[in-house]
């Protein structure tokens, strides 16, 4: 699902694989907004923290296969960034 349609000189296949990934955790998961809410409200963040340091520790290291490890990391971050966002506008923080 392409959600943006933007020149053929700008890559959207980042917003496309953030959003997919999304989407994923609320079918596979049932990760939805009202679930998050339960959460508490640095959960999220916390989270998206840890796959970053994994993202980093993957280019840092450069083992075999470490971009499609590092893009996926960072695929999880942006959707769990979104997570966040939507939980601080459930609270008020819009």
């Amino acid at each position: 699902m392409q959600i943006l349609d933007l020149s053929p000189a700008v890559p959207v296949q980042s917003i496309d694989d953030v959003i997919a990934e999304r989407e994923r955790q609320i079918v596979a998961f049932q990760h939805t907004p009202e679930q998050d809410a339960l959460l508490p409200l640095a959960f999220l963040p916390k989270e998206a923290r840890a796959y970053l340091d994994g993202a980093i520790d993957e280019i840092l290291i450069g083992r075999e296969g470490w971009q499609q490890r590092a893009r996926r990391k960072l695929a999880k971050v942006g959707a769990l960034t979104l997570a966040a966002l939507d939980r601080l506008a459930a609270e008020g923080g819009e």
